[in-house]
């Protein structure tokens, strides 16, 4: 099919009296597509000098309504629902994008991937022109790793240069930072640094985040839950 902007170009040179084939060689589309147009050009009320008045995507839905039907890749969702259960404490779009997800699943439904859940979620709030909501809330998480960055010391005793590595927690909600440097990134290390951690922010969120921190994480799938190893 020939492209959609085409349409107007195509009835312009109708209403000259230009022939399909002047048409077809001028704007490179189809003898095919400039036939049906032709036959269809009576159930409007076009010419020559009206014809500005529609713009190019209207002139296509006119003549080509099939092209203009939405077709649904997947079950429709609530954003209104996932809005208000965004303002609960430990709720996020991810876990209710896996409840959204999972309820499809048994019902035998297509489901959105997760991207294009949280990109409809962000189109929806600003259709309703909802000012943005804060992401964190306070008590809710701990995002914990190691800084890419390392330090060093010289050990007076023997005086050789000594890495550090650098444990970096961070409160979400209030941006409150918590810093330790170790001499290791053995799991020894990493979890005296958290207990250390939690004792400096005087007590324990719901979750602590890790990511893809090499220390306490097994394995982190696309879907589902971070494996953290037994001991963390």
């Amino acid at each position: 099919m020939f492209k959609k902007t085409k349409v107007k170009q195509i009835l312009s040179m109708i209403f000259l009296n230009a022939s399909n084939y002047l048409i077809s060689e001028t704007l490179s589309v189809s003898r095919n597509a400039i036939s049906l147009i032709r036959e269809k050009i009576d159930n409007f009320d076009l010419n020559k000098d009206n014809l500005e008045n529609y713009s190019d995507n209207q002139l296509y839905s006119m003549f080509f309504p099939d092209c203009f039907i939405r077709k649904v890749l997947y079950e429709k969702v609530d954003f209104e629902y996932v809005h208000k259960e965004l303002k609960k404490v430990g709720v996020t779009l991810k876990l209710l994008w896996e409840e959204y997800a999972n309820y499809r699943k048994k019902e035998g439904l297509k489901y959105c991937s997760y991207p294009t859940f949280v990109v409809n979620y962000e189109k929806y709030t600003s259709i309703q022109k909802y000012t943005s909501r804060l992401t964190h809330k306070p008590r809710e998480a701990i995002e914990v790793d190691w800084s890419g960055s390392t330090m060093s010391f010289i050990d007076r005793d023997t005086n050789k240069k000594i890495t550090t590595y650098l444990f970096v927690a961070c409160l979400p909600y209030s941006q409150k930072i918590y810093v330790e440097a170790t001499t290791s990134m053995k799991q020894e290390s990493w979890m005296n640094c958290n207990v250390n951690m939690l004792n400096y922010f005087g007590g324990s969120p719901l979750t602590i985040v890790c990511d893809n921190c090499k220390t306490p994480v097994i394995s982190h799938p696309r879907c589902g839950d971070i494996e953290l190893n037994e001991e963390y």
